[in-house]
């Protein structure tokens, strides 16, 4: 079944922070950290203070939070990986914002490819201290009608 995308509501906060938790559970450099609880909190909250879309099927497939022009998070089910869905997420947000910056760690090349792949410029990078993992990150951008 393809999954439909649709506005995120707070109630599909506990489905995000699974897919989330299940993302870091199976990623060997992130730090764990963090309870269970305190993510399906501050998913609910960035879904409260952004934009959410979500990919639905029978489950939630996938998630993208908006702060602004800012991509918050972006995550795949790990069974919907590999479809097409992060791109269907990503378009989505590109459809509302004329421009999109967003940072991702270094060491997640999996994604770091995905977003060059989407369009998205490497501008900058940082050692991690500002960020909450404490890891080295990257900063990307996309712009609307900016071609590699």
């Amino acid at each position: 079944m393809r999954a439909v995308l649709r506005e995120a509501r707070t109630t599909d906060a506990a489905a995000c922070a699974a897919i989330l938790r299940d993302w870091a559970a199976e990623t060997p450099w992130y730090p764990r950290s963090d309870p269970p609880e305190a993510r399906e909190g501050a998913v609910a909250a960035r879904m409260r203070q952004g934009l959410g879309i979500v990919a639905e099927s029978d489950r939630i497939d996938g998630f993208i939070l908006l702060e602004g022009g800012y991509v918050a998070c972006l995550y795949v089910a790990r069974g919907a990986r590999g479809k097409g869905l992060g791109a269907r997420l990503l378009d989505a947000a590109k459809e509302l914002r004329p421009a999109l910056l967003l940072w991702t760690h270094a060491a997640n090349t999996g994604a770091r490819a995905f977003y060059e792949r989407e369009g998205f410029v490497a501008t900058g990078a940082s050692d991690g201290a500002d960020n909450a993992e404490r890891l080295p990150d990257i900063e990307y951008v996309w712009r609307q009608g900016e071609t590699r």
